[in-house]
């Protein structure tokens, strides 16, 4: 049953099927969504929107936000208890995130409450140790490059919301943009998304409009907050105005297409692609701070750059010792002093048995150790993803 109502009564669960203004008119990316939230009330009266039509039959008005139960009994954790759950976790996510692909692919409609459930395990998880999972983004699957990709920005986003100490609502918003930003991809040839493909000028123009296409798939789904459709649109936005597909600016891009933009960033270099190379983390950090102001917000890259340290996990670096490691984990708040496994001794001659140092440790002997530079792991040998994929703290 749909009924016309006035704004002022609208109840957060309540469906809107239509808004009675222009599409232009309001602040919204459709015209048909559930209110999640008494904010989205609130642009609706600020709009001066003063009817909307309600169908009773898809409201919830009595709704149950679905992080908000898991999170208020959860307490911190260390690594070494929390690396094995990551672990479910992003196999779960793994096998979910390729079955919502192939859905779309062929036009079936996406699970959401599934998804939902998937993103209130990942919170749960980042809130008990966020270096946790978000270590396992670092385990890139080539073949199968936009489902990893997808996985790995949800992480990043939820680890820069935790950051800046988003509300739970606000949290599942954001994890749902993450998981979903590219699923417009799936409207192109699977040869365009080839790591060995190198796209024509006409086909990337083609490929800009990914964006679009994803809000056109995730319109007609329930259960897609306006902050995730805003981060699913805005994800290739510039700071400068230079992105697209709206070439949007400053604070026009909002804070969740703010995060998600450097997220997608950091995980689109530091994976390999036809043009180039996987870059190191260590440099994709350095490229995100030269494009701050530019690209993106300097108050979020500052906060990217928080959760992630200046080396971020998975870094192969050298001491002043002379020592080589793998950054394992990034220590709250100390973006230069992480936890690193010494892989070789002050001569170059690795260690038959790996030591975990902290670098944060207040003992003389860790106090005089720093970290010089980064090193590039594959003119070494070194596969750090192994030790990664094994290490449990």
């Amino acid at each position: 049953m749909i009924d016309k109502v006035k704004t002022a009564d609208l109840k957060v669960g309540m469906y809107i099927h239509q808004i009675d203004t222009s599409w232009f008119k309001h602040p919204f990316l459709v015209n048909h969504f559930m209110i999640r939230s008494e904010k989205e009330i609130k642009k609706l009266n600020e709009a001066k929107i003063e009817w909307v039509h309600v169908d009773f039959e898809k409201s919830i008005l009595e709704p149950k936000t679905t992080l908000e139960p898991k999170i208020q009994k959860i307490k911190p954790v260390p690594f070494v208890q929390e690396i094995e759950k990551s672990r479910q976790i992003y196999n779960k996510a793994e096998q979910q995130v390729h079955d919502l692909m192939e859905e779309a692919r062929c036009g079936e409609k996406i699970d959401i409450p599934q998804l939902q459930e998937l993103v209130g395990d990942m919170y749960g998880s980042i809130l008990r140790n966020s270096n946790a999972l978000v270590s396992l983004s670092r385990l890139k699957n080539y073949s199968n490059g936009i489902y990893y990709h997808s996985i790995n920005v949800c992480l990043l986003c939820l680890a820069v919301g935790q950051k800046i100490n988003l509300d739970p609502e606000e949290m599942a918003s954001m994890g749902m943009g993450g998981l979903l930003h590219d699923i417009g991809l799936v409207k192109f040839p699977a040869h365009l998304l080839a790591i060995d493909y190198r796209p024509t000028k006409k086909e990337v123009e083609a490929l800009k409009q990914h964006p679009r296409e994803s809000v056109q798939i995730l319109e007609n789904s329930e259960g897609i907050t306006d902050d995730a459709m805003a981060m699913v649109l805005n994800h290739h936005e510039k700071y400068n105005g230079g992105g697209y597909p709206q070439g949007l600016s400053g604070k026009n891009i909002g804070t969740f297409g703010f995060i998600i933009g450097i997220a997608d960033f950091y995980d689109h270099i530091t994976g390999k692609h036809h043009n180039h190379e996987a870059t190191l983390p260590s440099e994709a950090i350095k490229m995100i701070l030269q494009r701050s102001q530019t690209h993106f917000s300097p108050l979020y890259v500052a906060k990217f750059v928080e959760c992630l340290g200046i080396y971020p996990i998975g870094s192969l670096i050298e001491l002043n010792t002379k020592e080589i490691g793998i950054v394992m984990e990034i220590i709250q708040g100390e973006v230069v002093r992480p936890r690193v496994l010494l892989l070789t001794d002050a001569h170059g001659s690795p260690l038959k048995e790996k030591i975990l140092i902290d670098l944060m440790n207040p003992a003389a002997e860790f106090q005089q150790k720093k970290i010089i530079r980064p090193l590039n792991p594959n003119s070494l040998g070194i596969d750090t993803e192994k030790y990664l994929s094994c290490y449990k703290g």
